[in-house]
């Protein structure tokens, strides 16, 4: 349920891990524009690879352009706020181990309340991907 957008240069990876990894990346909006590059455990040059690799790990992700508000590097006109009609807007999972609430999950594992975005928004299903609702 995560937002990773733009790798400018081919050193860079939207996602890196290492070999023997038991990390779940599901349910996320990669975007890079041109560029893809994936490592994970070794070097994936598109999301196909990666998910043909290891459909178990890598399923339910998105190589698309999220539209989000503004890009610019310059603060404070930068904006990762996702607008109505985004691909990332309600295409959210609620998920947590144990089957716990994703919220109390959060609190309880990190201490940390994401039952708002950052913008003090309330999340409400189907939940959007990112930091913002």
């Amino acid at each position: 349920n995560n937002i990773m957008h733009t790798v400018s240069t081919n050193v860079g990876a939207l996602v890196a891990y290492g070999p023997n990894n038991n990390a779940w990346v599901d349910h996320n909006v990669l975007f890079s524009g041109n560029f893809f590059n994936v490592v994970w455990g070794q070097s994936y040059g598109s999301l196909a690879a990666w998910q043909a690799a290891d459909p178990v790990h890598a399923h339910d992700n998105w190589n698309v352009d999220p539209n989000l508000t503004n890009t610019s590097t310059t603060y404070p006109t930068r904006d990762f706020s996702i607008p109505g009609g985004s691909p990332a807007d309600g295409v959210g999972v609620p998920a947590a181990a144990d089957g716990m609430d994703p919220f109390q999950y959060f609190i309880r594992r990190y201490g940390i309340d994401i039952a708002t975005d950052v913008t003090g928004t309330v999340r409400t299903q189907p939940y959007s991907v990112g930091a913002y609702e």
